[in-house]
């Protein structure tokens, strides 16, 4: 689906900056969202800078169902990688949490709780990563 183009100004090292996005959401999203919400708590993990990332998942997550949303300070640094996503600091037992990236360093710290996906495009208006069943 393919969301109007704006304009978000946002802050980068002390200087405003002005990027034209337009957002293209994965087909099937907004029913997976719904559907997801109705029994876990959703939480955004971005490795974004917040005054980019947050008016686009603003334009996304119109409805609220993201109980916290976690940017790129969230992220850790390690030997391997910068600004990899660390779940621990969501909950010290992990047995019921999840990721779903489709960077593989994002689970590099808990390799079970990573769902990988493909990238997504505009291009691919018939995209399937994301289930098209009811989840109940």
């Amino acid at each position: 689906m393919l969301s109007p183009s704006f304009v978000v100004i946002w802050e980068f090292e002390g200087k405003p900056k002005i990027s034209y996005v337009t957002v293209f959401e994965r087909p099937g999203l907004q029913e997976f969202l719904n559907q997801l919400s109705e029994f876990a708590e959703l939480v955004l993990f971005t490795a974004g800078l917040e005054g980019y990332a947050r008016p686009l998942v603003d334009r996304i997550d119109a409805e609220n169902r993201f109980s916290h949303r976690l940017y790129r300070p969230s992220t850790i640094c390690t030997e391997f990688r910068e600004h990899v996503k660390d779940l621990s600091c969501l909950s010290k037992n992990l047995c019921r949490t999840v990721i779903v990236d489709n960077n593989p360093f994002s689970f590099l710290l808990q390799p079970l709780n990573g769902i990988p996906c493909i990238p997504f495009s505009a291009g691919q208006p018939h995209d399937t990563q994301v289930p098209r069943f009811p989840l109940s």
